[in-house]
């Protein structure tokens, strides 16, 4: 388990998408159609690289509900980081 200065904050954005929509005569959806798209919601959370997989797990462990559309979890590597109101940068500002 990852404590709290491991992931102190988390952004949560909610939309709407396709998934893998797909129509043999139209090879996209569009947002004139808006009853073919599902709710989403986005979850971002800054954390330092050996925390990564805890937070995988806990999201595996407690986000999933075994149906289609659970998600997919994305680690990407995050090449700097600064602190906008201060200016400070380094994984310090993630605690």
């Amino acid at each position: 388990m990852f404590t709290q200065h491991s992931a102190c904050c988390m952004t949560v954005f909610e939309g709407e998408g396709t998934g893998r929509y797909s129509d043999p005569d139209h090879q996209h959806g569009s947002l004139n159609f808006p009853a073919m798209h599902t709710h989403v919601v986005k979850i971002e959370i800054a954390v330092e690289s050996k925390d990564s997989d805890n937070v995988i797990d806990i999201i595996k462990k407690y986000g999933k509900t075994g149906h289609k559309g659970d998600g997919i979890a994305f680690v990407c590597p995050i090449e700097k980081l600064i602190r906008i109101r201060d200016g400070k940068e380094g994984a310090a500002i993630l605690k």
